[in-house]
């Protein structure tokens, strides 16, 4: 057909505005009608349609890529969040560490005799002082404690001393906030301070018990010259 037949210029002008509107739709769905053209025109539209196909192809990969670019950089800015955060906890938990050591520290070399359990009467810690004391009055407490020695308390129960004060039956420890009561040993009279941990939200964790002695050195002087320590007394709590 020649180029100045009238058919041929409408055909390739049909064709040239179906290709426009295929181009111009944004999602790309618009397909070139291959029906409405005949010979050069009818194959021209058919590769047409095989180019808007892989131009969809390609466009929809691209979209699939950029949609995994942003959930890369959303994931990245998730993790960037949380390295922070790690950081500001580490910066936090070394504060803290720092002062459990400075209280694990004070705990250790302070002149007060002091014995932690926790929220079960398991004697957990006992410091220098207090542990001292014990080692002292190792001989008349030995029979109290059944044979333990007294640098191994710690894991007893604090009922060794006494059966019943530290202990609310079936629930564990448990007595007003503040308890002072008296524990002798031999020639030693000791008061006890019994404090309540908590945490933050109030459960009880443990408990505190301050040693003090109460004991006049001149007594405790007299009692071993007279050889009480001979026949070590049970401890009792008043």
């Amino acid at each position: 057909m020649p180029l100045t037949d009238p058919l041929f210029k409408t055909q390739a002008m049909r064709l040239a505005q179906a290709l426009a509107a295929a181009l111009d739709d944004p999602l790309l769905e618009t397909d070139v009608d291959t029906t409405c053209f005949k010979g050069a025109h009818h194959d021209v539209a058919v590769q047409a349609n095989l180019m808007l196909e892989r131009l969809r192809e390609q466009t929809k990969a691209a979209h699939n890529l950029w949609d995994t670019w942003n959930r890369g950089r959303a994931t990245m800015d998730q993790l960037t969040r949380a390295l922070d955060e790690c950081g500001s906890q580490s910066v936090t938990l070394a504060a803290h560490g720092r002062d459990l050591a400075r209280l694990q520290s004070a705990f250790a070399t302070v002149s007060a005799r002091i014995m932690i359990a926790d929220e079960t009467g398991t004697i957990v810690s006992v410091n220098q002082a207090l542990a001292a004391t014990l080692r002292e009055v190792g001989d008349d407490l030995a029979p109290a404690l059944h044979g333990i020695e007294a640098d191994s308390v710690i894991g007893c129960n604090i009922d060794l001393f006494h059966a019943d004060p530290f202990r609310r039956q079936g629930k564990g420890l448990a007595y007003e906030p503040v308890q002072r009561t008296t524990l002798c040993l031999g020639a030693h009279e000791f008061e006890l301070t019994i404090s309540d941990l908590h945490d933050d939200a109030g459960a009880q964790i443990g408990t505190l018990v301050q040693w003090q002695d109460r004991s006049p050195p001149a007594d405790r002087a007299e009692a071993a010259l007279s050889g009480d320590r001979a026949a070590p007394a049970s401890p009792s709590l008043n």
